[in-house]
């Protein structure tokens, strides 16, 4: 009984921060490292290995599905992301954040980020966990 418990101690740690790392992709596996873009592929193989274990299905078995757990925790990190941006323009010294070129350059920063969703993250989540990830920034950035 204890062993079990461990495992599933264990199993709940390691996937809330998995699920962690990939909410904030951004910061921990930016798109134009290598390096970084092979281990975000691995992460999200390794969770989607633990999500398909049967030890993990009978520790968890009300646990939501890995695309669920994906999908609402992109969404979180997007908005976090848009905020973060959004905080750091309002606190720009020159501009105070209201002027027009402090709005396109929030503007291009959202368009930046949707180029590198649409040619590096878009294949990995979609191919691996089954998560459509432009769609989902897509929609969160409306």
């Amino acid at each position: 009984m204890e062993e079990e418990t461990d495992t599933a101690d264990t199993f709940n740690e390691f996937s809330e921060r998995c699920i962690e790392l990939l909410r904030q992709h951004r910061k921990y596996f930016p798109p134009h490292n290598a390096h970084a873009w092979h281990k975000l592929k691995f992460l999200l193989k390794c969770v989607s290995f633990l999500y398909s274990m049967n030890a993990f299905k009978s520790c968890f078995p009300f646990r939501n599905e890995l695309h669920v757990e994906v999908t609402g925790n992109l969404k979180r990190g997007t908005l976090e992301w848009m905020q973060e941006i959004q905080h750091r323009f309002h606190r720009d010294p020159q501009t105070g954040g209201h002027s027009i070129r402090t709005l396109i350059k929030f503007i291009d920063l959202l368009n930046i980020d949707l180029q590198k969703a649409t040619s590096h993250y878009c294949h990995l989540f979609e191919s691996i966990v089954r998560v459509n990830y432009s769609a989902l920034v897509f929609k969160q950035m409306e």
